[in-house]
């Protein structure tokens, strides 16, 4: 049987293939792994052996009685005989007690329910091992521990190796797989689990990175003889996951570092320069500027553009993304730009269209509200290249959607497109076309290592200079009437407002103002007709929100009170205030994209975060930090070592993990020192020719069997 074989049979497999003595002591079954699967999706061998224990007992060491305070609320191992057992009234429930004696002491040990074995199996006079928790209540007494004849114990050899510790669940505890059965069951395939393993990587890499080697890794992350041991374990195990996704970036950029492309971009021509003097509506950011010649650099050298551009809410993605796209035209090329929205794209063309006035360019939106008639004459110019600048949402990726010659793709806001989506613009040329994707969503860098390390990053970290700090306020519920009256100068200057609530209707279990409950508010504070006031949320149909919008665009609406439907959305510059009820509702990424639908222009903007009742301290901290700063890097990084991977929108697909023991955030030094490790590597063997590096070779290869080569989707 090979490694691979072995590895990737199912649970049900393998244990017809391990010692059936084992498997029938151990009560191992096809149900039970049917269960595993269904319960934690373990499903394999390869997933049990990975499905690593979270924390460890220590039954090395007996303690003796008369120290046990000092263990108080930890897990302790003792051996001593009962000498008594008796029953307790508690109140109305009756527990059972005994006291356990050693040579040092004695300690009560209780039974608050299911004590009836205890009376018919435990002997007082016997030499046993007992394990469990300290606690204290009136004295120091251990509850319902783990029990064993002193000679059962030695026969575990549990004293031999620290006691691991696996996630289980409700159901499987039932079936028989709680943690020591899950342990059992790992016990009996680890063996053969590891004999099929071979080392993945040379022995020049194992010294350099001063790692055990991976049989060793395995075995001592389960069973450690000792925590130095289960502490090396650990770092090879991670070692590897942040390793492996590093060689396979690093290698993936090289591969299309030395691929050709047709699209190669030679020259900076009339497009370009014409908009640059006469259409440009403002100067140039510095930052702006050098993301615009990382682009050019990759347009012109030959290769494909895979490029990230990351910029916050109103640090000018959008002048960069069309400037990028011109110099596709001036190269005799198409462009395409889409986005998740048929609001947002609407907006892309109308901005678009307006900045490019003037200028021989055809720009057109292709949504799916498009008419039939309309769509036909767009579709027919677009394949005889009339079509310069087509802008649209999914629309674009529809097989009837020819380009006579796209050379350009702009993805925005890319996190809500699905690889499958994206990939199907690629399909629009003979050759991948270069690809910019744009977020608003700052991402940290550790999340840019490994989310998107098969793309070049580009980072506009700098608003326009006519730009204002978004002015931020916390104040509790009682003091809202602060925030209508700011609301209410804002108007008189003739400025529009939004107002977000987390909820639609009511919610009793969670104390919050519902969206129509506060509209009415709203309505009765500013009346119409002196104030003109609209909802929107997301039950709305696409056309009611569209034409909300519009109205607010256009100012006719003074204020807008919605849920977060209007968190990417369009661009109204006149905005200049926005207050988020309940704003502890919201995580820090979802209140910064709020907040950035204000301060739009050189007006002075103001967020007021409103909080609700018994705020809890992680969300006390959270609104803290939206007030102290408005740097969206800052806030990213907050936002993900407050909750964690797959939980932050703006990676690659959302909820999607890349690691099983990394943590992103605590291992940033780990991750940063593989990528450089990789990085080197690849500098001195790009493709990983050399013979030394064939075992990095298979570790890409695999990537690319488990569908994670992202070189055609961007």
């Amino acid at each position: 049987m090979n490694e691979i074989n072995f590895l990737d049979l199912s649970l049900e497999e393998a244990i017809t293939l391990l010692p059936q003595s084992e498997i029938k002591t151990k009560k191992i079954t096809i149900n039970k792994c049917k269960l595993l699967n269904k319960e934690l999706n373990i499903s394999k061998v390869k997933d049990l052996i990975y499905h690593f224990p979270y924390r460890f007992y220590d039954k090395r060491e007996f303690k003796k009685i008369n120290e046990a305070s000092r263990f108080f609320n930890q897990f302790i191992l003792l051996t001593g005989v009962f000498k008594k057992f008796y029953e307790e009234n508690l109140g109305k429930k009756r527990v059972l007690k005994g006291v356990f004696a050693d040579a040092t002491g004695s300690i009560e040990i209780t039974w608050f329910n299911h004590y009836d074995w205890v009376k018919d199996k435990i002997k007082t006079d016997i030499q046993y091992v007992l394990f469990g928790r300290v606690s204290y209540y009136k004295n120091y007494y251990i509850a319902h521990p783990e029990i064993k004849t002193l000679e059962k114990f030695l026969e575990t050899e549990e004293y031999k190796h620290l006691h691991p510790i696996y996630s289980t669940t409700e159901r499987l505890a039932k079936a028989g797989l709680n943690s020591d059965g899950i342990m059992n069951f790992i016990k009996i395939v680890l063996p053969k689990a590891i004999e099929s393993i071979k080392e993945p990587y040379p022995e020049n890499i194992l010294k350099r990175a001063n790692l055990i080697s991976i049989h060793e890794a395995l075995q001592n992350i389960h069973f450690p003889k000792t925590e130095k041991d289960h502490e090396k374990a650990i770092y090879r195990m991670k070692f590897s996951e942040a390793f492996d996704l590093q060689i396979f970036y690093a290698y993936q950029n090289a591969v299309k570092d030395k691929q050709e492309t047709p699209y190669k971009f030679t020259k900076v021509g009339n497009f370009f320069n014409e908009f640059y003097k006469k259409n440009l509506p403002f100067e140039l950011t510095k930052a702006q500027k050098k993301v615009l010649r990382e682009i050019w650099d990759d347009l012109r050298s030959g290769r494909q553009m895979n490029r990230l551009l990351q910029g916050d809410v109103g640090s000018g993605k959008t002048i960069v993304a069309l400037m990028s796209m011109l110099l596709a035209l001036d190269n005799g090329y198409q462009a395409c730009l889409m986005a998740p929205t048929e609001l947002l794209a609407q907006q892309h063309f109308k901005t678009i269209s307006s900045l490019l006035k003037g200028l021989p360019i055809e720009v057109d939106l292709l949504i799916g509200s498009t008419t039939a008639k309309k769509r036909k004459y767009l579709l027919n110019d677009l394949l005889e290249g009339k079509i310069n600048i087509l802008i649209g949402t999914h629309a674009l990726i529809e097989e009837v959607v020819q380009f006579k010659n796209l050379g350009l793709v702009i993805i925005d806001e890319q996190h809500r497109f699905g690889v499958i989506q994206r990939a199907k613009l690629h399909l629009k040329s003979d050759y991948p076309p270069h690809v910019i994707v744009m977020t608003a969503t700052p991402i940290p860098r550790t999340l840019t290592l490994t989310v998107y390390g098969d793309l070049r990053v580009s980072i506009i970290d700098e608003l326009p200079p006519n730009r204002k700090p978004v002015k931020t306020t916390y104040i509790p519920s009682a003091l809202r009437y602060q925030a209508w009256d700011l609301m209410r100068n804002e108007i008189k200057k003739g400025h529009q407002a939004y107002v977000v609530y987390p909820l639609i209707d009511e919610n009793e279990k969670i104390n919050l103002i519902a969206l129509t409950e506060g509209y009415n508010a709203i309505i009765t504070e500013f009346p119409p007709p002196k104030y003109s006031v609209a909802m929107i949320h997301g039950r709305m149909n696409s056309q009611e929100r569209d034409e909300i919008m519009y109205d607010f665009s256009k100012g006719k609406i003074d204020i807008l009170v919605a849920t977060t439907v209007i968190e990417v959305g369009v661009d109204v510059p006149n905005a200049s205030i926005m207050i988020i009820e309940n704003a502890e509702r919201f995580g820090l990424a979802q209140l910064h994209q709020l907040r950035g639908r204000v301060g739009r222009s050189s007006e002075q903007a103001y967020c007021m975060l409103i909080g609700g009742e018994n705020i809890s301290e992680n969300a006390i901290h959270r609104l803290k930090v939206m007030v102290e700063t408005t740097d969206g890097f800052k806030i990213a990084e907050e936002d993900y070592r407050l909750r964690g991977p797959g939980e932050i929108e703006g990676v690659r697909q959302s909820g999607e993990r890349f690691f099983n023991i990394v943590d992103p955030i605590n291992d940033q030094n780990l991750i940063e020192y593989t990528n450089k490790f990789a990085q080197e590597i690849i500098k001195n063997d790009p493709l990983l020719e050399k013979p030394e590096n064939k075992l990095l070779h298979f570790i890409v290869e695999q990537f690319k069997i488990q569908g994670l080569s992202l070189s055609n989707v961007g």
